[in-house]
């Protein structure tokens, strides 16, 4: 049950960089991103790519996002659905659609975005060609390695995110004494700056949602000094920056170590959508503090036991060949070539069940369009919570592959989302009940945005669904009586007042049918050749 490769995560350090996300770069297969190594402890998460003379953690924190609470309701809309449902009606799309576009969304009618934290860099002096090198996800122990050998002495690097201990921690280690020596900064590309918080602590604090992220560097021998100290040695004033463009010019220096750990907290100021008043350097302060006098061995240990009540309620065994000796690229590349492959299946299942308890966690926020892992600043889509199948495709495994505890995020979620949503539906349509349209965020956004194929009122809807699915798995009924029934009989009352009787001389006269409305990512033709989009009793509803 391992992820593992022969080489580093390809090209990040030739100056490739992507913060602001450029669509056409986002979407490249080659973009190095999608090889680095995900860990996640619902709240936190990071990519670690797993280099040799420099390393790069790109880091996460569920809540960080720009934007606030704004109420976009738009009371042109319940004036103008009566015409628009009766062009829909007589076959008048085109007129519907421009009609619709101009009454019936959201003002404003674009949607801010999820952001990445930042990095954590590590670069290593006199690290050059390694021998042996290897990179792995051990799904076992929710940790991620790296090791290889290098002028006799073997390195090795662990990095995992503690749900115990609320933190990342990477552990940088050698079997021979002092041959440790490296630079280490958090960086963002703006709206952050980092300080030296003497003698082993970095911070980085952002801004529109205010957050903070500290580093604390704890070395097993060696010194510890900074870029601001001033008996630092002036061989290491500029660190080896062969890599890409960093922001900071804060660093801390670490010579001649046995082991290094690296312990990472990181907040925001966000609690919930109506309040944003926590103070993220105080929330940081508290976990380093908590977990300063703790050696690695433990918090290792913590975090192992606290993964495993999960990962192992779950056993899958479909037979086969073992080529688990495979690195797990080559074995894709088999297996594409027709392979009998049935533990790659089983492995895939697996890691699908790990990237749910990484980004899922009882009490913080569901996982989102990427789970909690996003690199950039403006990512595609926002890297937010899309009702019309991407938020439920997270959760498709969360009963069925016994998670079901990774699923309350999202009840907690939707349950925030019945305010807004009812106004709303008040709004918007004259209906009682809530609504959801294609797409949400930690601001809670209930009214049709994105353009006119936002205009799809059945996310509250189809996102009940997961609520009965639970207390089916569950039996709860303490569950179904006080938090998943009243989520579905408001969604249900909507639903009620929103559909019309279709009129004579329509296909399905004399029918109740959602209008208007639009199956995302899908157009029709008409008889007469005309793409549309907007029309009543779509597919999806």
């Amino acid at each position: 049950m391992k992820l593992w490769y022969k080489r580093p995560v390809r090209g990040w350090y030739d100056g490739i960089e992507a913060w602001e996300s450029p669509v056409e770069f986002e979407a490249r297969p080659d973009n190095p991103w999608y090889e680095a190594l995900p860990v996640g402890n619902g709240g936190l998460g990071a990519m670690v790519y797993g280099g040799i003379a420099y390393e790069k953690i790109q880091l996460n924190q569920e809540s960080i996002h720009d934007g606030c609470p704004i109420d976009r309701s738009n009371s042109d809309s319940l004036k103008a659905l009566p015409e628009i449902q009766r062009m829909i009606f007589e076959g008048r799309n085109e007129e519907a659609t421009r009609l619709a576009a101009r009454r019936m969304l959201a003002h404003p009618v674009r949607y801010e975005s999820h952001q990445t934290l930042g990095d954590l860099r590590i670069f290593f002096h006199g690290i050059g060609n390694a021998a042996n090198y290897h990179r792995e996800l051990d799904l076992e122990t929710a940790i991620a390695r790296v090791s290889y050998d290098f002028k006799g002495t073997t390195y090795m690097r662990e990095v995992f995110a503690s749900a115990p201990d609320q933190l990342i921690v990477v552990h940088i280690s050698a079997d021979k004494p002092q041959r440790i020596s490296c630079d280490i900064t958090l960086c963002r590309q703006k709206e952050a700056n980092t300080w030296i918080l003497p003698p082993d602590r970095l911070e980085l604090r952002g801004t529109h949602l205010k957050f903070a992220s500290q580093a604390l560097v704890k070395a097993n021998g060696g010194t510890i000094s900074s870029s601001d100290a001033e008996d630092r040695d002036p061989a290491y004033d500029k660190p080896y920056r062969a890599g890409p463009r960093l922001n900071s010019d804060t660093w801390l220096y670490v010579r001649d170590a046995d082991a290094v750990t690296i312990i990472i907290a990181a907040a925001s100021s966000y609690k919930n959508l109506k309040d944003q008043s926590a103070d993220p350097v105080i929330l940081c302060e508290r976990c380093l503090q908590n977990a300063a006098e703790k050696e690695y061995a433990d918090l290792r240990a913590a975090h192992i036991a606290d993964y495993l009540r999960f990962y192992r309620r779950v056993d899958l065994q479909l037979g086969g060949e073992d080529e688990s000796s495979l690195p797990t690229d080559e074995r894709l590349t088999a297996f594409r070539s027709g392979t009998d492959d049935p533990g790659l299946a089983a492995l895939l299942f697996q890691f699908g069940r790990y990237l749910l308890i990484a980004s899922s966690r009882p009490g913080g926020l569901p996982s989102s369009l990427r789970g909690i892992w996003n690199e950039f600043i403006k990512p595609i889509f926002g890297s937010n919570y899309w009702l019309n199948i991407n938020e439920q495709i997270n959760y498709w495994p969360a009963e069925v592959a016994n998670l079901s505890e990774c699923h309350l995020p999202l009840f907690d979620f939707n349950e925030n989302l019945v305010e807004p949503g009812t106004r709303t539906a008040q709004i918007h349509y004259g209906a009682r009940g809530w609504v959801a349209h294609l797409m949400t965020d930690i601001w809670g956004i209930t009214e049709p945005i994105c353009g006119i194929h936002g205009l799809w009122p059945m996310g509250a809807a189809w996102i009940c669904r997961h609520a009965w699915e639970h207390y089916l798995y569950t039996g709860d009924r303490q569950f179904l009586e006080s938090r998943a029934y009243p989520l579905m009989k408001g969604a249900a009352r909507f639903m009620l007042d929103f559909l019309i009787e279709a009129p004579k001389g329509s296909p399905v006269a004399g029918k109740l049918v959602t209008c208007p409305s639009y199956s995302p990512e899908n157009a029709f033709l008409k008889p007469d050749g005309t793409a549309n989009q907007l029309s009543y009793a779509v597919t999806m509803d």
